[in-house]
């Protein structure tokens, strides 16, 4: 029975789809003639020509249904409570389908029968996915998992003794670079090179490979990596060897490889007299605290011992869980800062003013920003008053309250922009340039960098919820490059830009080399064990090319020129860029406003255009307040 129960869990997708239809079209029929059944108390149904021309009708429609709604997509083992919604609505209209055949072509159906049938329906078409589901885990759980140790050194052997112990996996293989060991044996497991080593691992049916080389770089750790993620096993880390040994750790901690490690680089430690000097003893207002960047700003900030920390977000949830996490953490390392979170749009002009002023601010952090650029082309007029007025009132108020240091996060996007995202966050820039060449006592600085990983820009959240949901993983274009980030990084990076600052630089991160992000939703897929496919090919999840989204671009910049100057600080680097006076801005801010009470878009991009001749701008407006 194990074994038959293995060749079916093991048969490529194609085959585990058309199982899934079979057993949905015997469930159909049989759900079918047990309502009527249940009904009429009797079997003469099954003689009427009706029945069988209903079940003829049902069964098709309701199977192309599932398959319209992604049902067949749904991987089973990764199955969750969200599949019903999913079966509720085919099974609707599986019922559906039903009534219609007793009313509207006049079969003998009884009308209770569509309730009868809904009803069972719901339960078996759900409940065949959760005990497959559950088989699986049972599978698996069974017996142990046939595993390969990458790296038959020190630590490698010793997790193999520690593993002989573990009833839940089994180790058949040692994979190692080294070309003396290739073809040796170690312990009774024999080891083999990594290259070209398809035929083998389908040879000893491994389910996972360890990784157990802990004293890797990063970048030898992504090397080794790329050389296995192509063979759609789990690829684990190992925790400390050592703390295994002792116990201080156990085989649970064992944990999957996430893109986030494949695209992580060497940390460069933080140069410590960059982070102290606009923070520590001082009071600091973060913006748009409850977001990605924001929020892990506030817990950098926390770290270096702030006077006051001010959070400032207009979503009361994001604000909320902020607030919390850093009221615990103050507690936990019994910091004296205080914490004051502030439920507020930066559009609020007097109190903004008036709260800045009374809570004494000597450092804003600004990361409050629409930033998602499809919605902003469809919502031009908002993303204008957030990006654009929001932070003038901000930098007005900072240079009447003479703040001392004021640090815009922008974004890769505002350079060359081709959407209404990117032109705001360039305003928002030029805004604070402008402002620094007045030689008021604020030092402005502003950073601009590109994707942060774990954002909820990010196309990695994205991936990842549809890799769960069985796919398609989709792609606006085949060549398409962006930068990526740690969040961390960012954050750190973006404190020591803000202390290097002359006031009006443009601070540029190094985001290190652009990713195509079709290598990316490979990898991911590579991660869970999947096989990537696109049109035309075979695997088990496809990759799917929809097209650019209105403003988005194949490849993004961190500069007009390309070119830079160099800080003290390794990765962070100097743009020159030019920019208008203040008076000018000004005035075209006005425009701007005038042209958005008007909700006159044609004006808005030639107003906007006057700013900077680079803004490449679309005249077919998606914005849902031009109706």
């Amino acid at each position: 029975m194990d074994k038959l129960i293995e060749k079916v869990f093991l048969l490529k997708r194609d085959f585990k789809i058309l199982i899934q239809l079979l057993v949905d079209s015997i469930l159909i029929l049989i759900i079918f003639l047990l309502s009527m059944y249940l009904r009429l108390d009797d079997f003469s149904y099954v003689d009427k020509n009706d029945t069988w021309l209903t079940a003829l009708i049902t069964i098709p429609i309701t199977l192309i249904t599932f398959y319209k709604l992604g049902f067949y997509r749904n991987i089973i083992r990764y199955i969750s409570n969200e599949v019903i919604i999913t079966v509720f609505y085919g099974v609707f209209i599986s019922s559906w389908i039903i009534l219609f055949s007793s009313q509207i072509l006049s079969f003998e159906i009884p009308r209770s029968v569509p309730v009868i049938y809904f009803t069972f329906m719901i339960i078996f078409i759900s409940g065949t996915r959760f005990t497959v589901s559950l088989l699986y885990k049972y599978w698996k759980s069974k017996k142990p998992k046939l595993v390969a140790i990458y790296g038959a050194g020190s630590s490698g052997r010793q997790l193999l003794n520690f593993l002989k112990e573990s009833n839940e996996y089994k180790t058949v293989l040692f994979f190692d670079d080294d070309k003396l060991l290739k073809n040796r044996t170690i312990m009774g497991i024999p080891v083999k090179s990594p290259d070209n080593s398809e035929k083998i691992i389908n040879n000893y049916n491994l389910s996972a490979i360890l990784l157990a080389m802990p004293k890797l770089t990063i970048e030898q750790k992504q090397i080794v990596i790329e050389k296995i993620q192509r063979y759609n096993l789990e690829i684990k880390s190992i925790p400390n060897v050592s703390q295994l040994m002792i116990g201080n750790t156990n085989i649970n901690d064992l944990r999957n490889i996430t893109i986030e490690e494949i695209l992580e680089r060497e940390i460069v430690p933080p140069i410590k007299k960059l982070l102290k000097p606009n923070i520590e003893n001082k009071n600091v207002l973060v913006t748009g605290a409850g977001g990605s960047i924001g929020s892990e700003l506030c817990r950098q900030i926390l770290k270096i011992k702030p006077r006051h920390l001010i959070i400032l977000d207009k979503s009361e949830f994001n604000l909320y869980k902020i607030n919390q996490e850093l009221q615990n953490y103050k507690i936990k390392e019994k910091l004296t800062s205080q914490i004051y979170p502030l439920l507020l749009s930066i559009q609020d002009r007097n109190r903004v003013f008036n709260l800045m002023k009374k809570l004494d601010v000597h450092t804003i952090y600004h990361a409050a920003a629409y930033k998602h650029v499809p919605m902003i082309e469809k919502n031009i007029i908002g993303g204008i008053q957030n990006n654009i007025f929001g932070t003038n009132i901000l930098v007005e108020s900072a240079t009447k309250l003479k703040i001392e240091n004021f640090i815009l996060i922008s974004t890769d996007k505002a350079v060359k922009p081709t959407n209404y995202m990117g032109a705001t966050k360039r305003v928002a820039e030029m805004i604070c340039q402008s402002s620094a060449k007045l030689n008021l006592k604020t030092k402005f600085s502003i950073v601009r960098f590109g994707n942060v990983m774990g954002s909820s820009g990010s196309v990695i959240p994205l991936f990842k919820k549809q890799i769960k949901n069985g796919g398609p993983v989709t792609l606006t274009h085949k060549s398409i490059t962006r930068y990526f980030m740690t969040i961390q990084e960012a954050s750190q990076l973006v404190i020591q830009a803000g202390a290097i600052s002359n006031s009006g630089q443009i601070f540029i991160l190094d985001m290190g080399k652009p990713v195509k992000i079709f290598e990316l939703a490979k990898r991911m897929c590579y991660l869970h064990g999947l096989k990537p496919f696109t049109k035309g090919n075979k695997g088990d999840i496809e990759i799917k090319i929809i097209g650019l989204r209105p403003g988005e671009k194949i490849h993004e910049e961190l500069s007009k020129s390309g070119k830079y100057y160099k800080t003290i600080h390794p990765r962070i680097k100097i743009v020159s860029e030019t920019t208008k006076s203040k008076k000018e801005i000004d005035e075209i801010i006005i425009s701007i406003n005038k042209a958005c009470k008007k909700n006159n878009l044609h004006e808005i991009k030639n107003e906007l255009n006057k700013l900077d001749k680079d803004f490449n701008l679309s005249e077919n407006f998606h914005d849902v307040n031009n109706f």
